[in-house]
């Protein structure tokens, strides 16, 4: 039974890598919105906080891999966002 939360856990953490792929690719993120990805965070965290204290490895590995993309997507959104743009070209100038 342990293969089937490994092949979930897979095919859930993958679920990140085409949203993350787009953020790249068209260097904008304003289509996600703070509340959604912290709210995301918050429930990874203690999926994995889970994860660790039960030992469950088919847990807190794909948790791990999704805390580490759900950061990189409030990065990207906080650097393409506009106010951010906008703030570097105040201080460059």
């Amino acid at each position: 039974m342990e293969y089937i939360g490994v092949l979930g856990g897979i095919i859930t953490t993958s679920g990140g890598i085409p949203q993350l792929y787009k953020i790249h690719k068209t260097k904008s993120a304003d289509d996600l919105s703070y509340g959604m990805l912290f709210m995301w965070v918050t429930g990874i965290s203690m999926t994995l906080t889970y994860g660790v204290y039960t030992k469950q490895f088919p847990i807190y590995v794909p948790a791990s891999c999704s805390l580490c993309m759900s950061t990189l997507m409030i990065l990207s959104k906080s650097y393409y966002s506009r106010d951010y743009v906008q703030l570097s070209e105040v201080l460059v100038r």
